[in-house]
């Protein structure tokens, strides 16, 4: 069985190990030439960190299989104020990571990870959700899309 709750203390060397594994996966996927401790050590360790700080905005979920204790998956994102064309001023939840450990992905975390995390960016009032999805990553934006989710933009980038 799985279980779905906030990451709490106790958990960071494992969500550490995790976030090791997805970086690996993005690297092999996208940029081989990148530095996978550079990458981890500058961005995702940071956002772990800030985690623990009294931030009420930010949103972190993790899976743990309740007979081996291993975290699984794990979700992380922000709930912010957001300019809009439409309505003016509103607050959207902005998912920056989704991951699940490769032998947990026949178990649906996915998909409850991400329902936990809506529920808890509706009770933060949100009224939108965002996300950024690696072209690349077609079952990532098979699963967006089942959940919902829309091409809003697109967003280009380059090397310098």
């Amino acid at each position: 069985m799985i279980t779905i709750r906030p990451l709490e203390l106790w958990d960071k060397d494992q969500l550490i190990d995790i976030i090791r594994e997805f970086v690996q996966y993005e690297r092999d996927a996208f940029d081989p030439t990148s530095s996978v401790e550079h990458t981890y050590s500058d961005i995702f360790l940071e956002r772990i960190d800030k985690k623990f700080e009294d931030n009420p905005d930010s949103q972190h979920y993790v899976a743990i299989d309740d007979e081996s204790w291993v975290l699984a998956g794990y979700i992380y994102g922000i709930v912010m104020d957001y300019p809009s064309r439409n309505i003016g001023w509103g607050k959207m939840s902005y998912l920056l990571n989704l991951y699940i450990k490769e032998e947990y992905r026949a178990h649906w975390l996915w998909k409850k990870l991400f329902t936990q995390y809506k529920d808890r960016a509706k009770e933060q009032w949100a009224t939108r959700l965002k996300l950024h999805c690696l072209k690349w990553n077609d079952p990532a934006k098979g699963f967006y899309e089942k959940m919902g989710f829309e091409v809003y933009d697109y967003t280009l980038e380059q090397s310098v």
